[in-house]
């Protein structure tokens, strides 16, 4: 009789078990779906975000006084990146050219190009430390690199017209 009251004692408890199992899995909500991953990006150039200072022109930023270089370098700023630009747009011409063409002049003229916007930056961090003293050598050195900039891109432009 013993062994009996075991047997339904153990049933009772296995039924018991699978009622709670069954109950908790009712009252668990679905787990949320994972999240869609974004499409991948579409190959080509990263073309930085446009400016803040209105035309991003040397002209504009150059004869700010040192007092003046909080808004200079916003000016600056803007200025870089539309090098920046420029040369998200020629590396994206560059790109699309047809392989046969003999693009000799225009990677040396991007070479230049990039060199030149290396100098640019490195101009603009030198000015950041400059004290009033030296603030219109610097600014002069700044100047020296935004034109050398433009130089540069228009060689890669005409270059390109030529290769392609």
């Amino acid at each position: 009789m013993k062994s009996i009251s075991r047997l339904h004692l153990l049933a009772a408890i296995l039924a018991l078990a699978a009622s709670a199992s069954s109950a908790l899995a009712q009252n668990e909500k679905p787990a949320a779906p994972a999240p869609a991953e974004p499409p991948p990006a579409p190959p080509g150039p990263v073309v930085p975000p446009a400016p803040e200072f209105p035309t991003a022109q040397w002209a504009d930023i150059r004869e700010y006084s040192f007092d003046q270089r909080a808004t200079f370098f916003s000016g600056l700023k803007a200025v870089e990146a539309k090098v920046d630009v420029q040369i998200a747009e020629l590396e994206a011409r560059r790109a699309a050219m047809d392989p046969a063409t003999d693009t000799r002049d225009w990677d040396q003229a991007m070479k230049e190009m990039v060199m030149a916007r290396a100098d640019l930056k490195a101009a603009g961090e030198e000015i950041r430390k400059a004290k009033p003293q030296v603030w219109n050598d610097q600014k002069d050195k700044v100047g020296q690199a935004w034109t050398r900039t433009q130089d540069a891109s228009t060689k890669v432009r005409l270059s390109t017209a030529v290769a392609s």
